[in-house]
């Protein structure tokens, strides 16, 4: 059966050098007059904000490229990648980004020889609100009528999120895999959930 299968870029995929820009009084960088914490998208994931902090959509200005110099693939997912994709699922990726990134992904890809002789389909939310990733998630399972449904990312809030709605939308014959993409100095750990949907079916009398 062919699956639907989600990556995340960033801390997924690759391991990327662009930051989130916490604009705080406490700030190690400043630009444009303004101090700001620079946070890798995994301590964004797990920050707690001060009430004298803040991010607005200009904290994410550098997320619109990626530094080809610097980014990384992050092996074992990409393993994972390829196979799905040699294998005829549906896979695509789902970021963060803004779409205006969509290049720089594909030349990453290209690069590290990730395409398979096609360009991977490329979602940009141009935020980190998890219901986004969720809504393209929902769009692209009914468009094809999906009943296996696969989830990379290093966000628990992103995975919690989609295991959530997904329990609530659809039925027991539907199933989510996700696998939450932890990094640890050298060491990538993978974190497997299975989960059925728990919606009820009306059945005719």
């Amino acid at each position: 059966m062919k699956k639907l299968v989600f990556f995340d870029f960033d801390y997924t995929i690759a391991k990327t050098y662009e930051f989130v820009r916490l604009w705080s009084p406490r700030g190690t960088k400043i630009i444009d007059n303004r101090l700001y914490i620079p946070l890798t998208p995994e301590e964004y994931n797990s920050i707690q904000i001060e009430s004298d902090e803040f991010i607005d959509r200009s904290s994410f200005e550098e997320f619109k490229k990626v530094n080809l110099q610097k980014a990384t693939k992050l092996n074992s997912v990409c393993l994972l990648f390829e196979s799905y994709s040699l294998m005829g699922h549906d896979v695509r990726i789902l970021s963060a980004r803004p779409q205006i990134a969509e290049e720089y992904i594909h030349e990453f890809m290209n690069k590290n020889s990730l395409n398979y002789n096609k360009q991977t389909p490329f979602k940009g939310c141009d935020s980190s609100q998890p219901e986004l990733k969720y809504s393209y998630i929902k769009k692209c399972m009914e468009l094809n009528n999906y009943r296996e449904v696969l989830l990379f990312d290093d966000s628990r809030k992103v995975i919690d999120h989609v295991i959530n709605k997904f329990e609530q939308d659809y039925d027991n014959n539907t199933v989510l895999t996700t696998c939450l993409v932890e990094l640890h100095g050298h060491e990538e750990v993978l974190r497997y959930k299975n989960t059925h949907g728990k919606k009820k079916i009306n059945k005719a009398m």
